[in-house]
């Protein structure tokens, strides 16, 4: 499944930088499920960038609303 995906809401997005980040650097982002609100229909995702060293340079936390078929897609991961 590919989230934000097709009829998905950005609700929030909250990051803080760690270390510093060089112009033409090369970044690897790691995304995480860590909460699904049925309820409210919001997944929440861990938001994570490292470095080509493995050093965490970002991280942070983002919160989308979901349609419900693909909050159901999300349970499953």
């Amino acid at each position: 499944m590919t989230l934000p995906g097709k009829g998905a809401v950005y609700v929030s997005q909250a990051y803080q930088y760690k270390s510093p980040l060089f112009v033409g650097e090369k970044v690897l982002a790691k995304v995480e499920v860590t909460d699904i609100d049925e309820k409210r229909k919001i997944v929440t995702l861990s938001t994570k960038c490292f470095n080509t060293k493995q050093v965490l340079v970002m991280d942070g936390v983002a919160k989308l609303m979901v349609p419900e078929s693909r909050l159901n897609l999300a349970a499953k991961m």
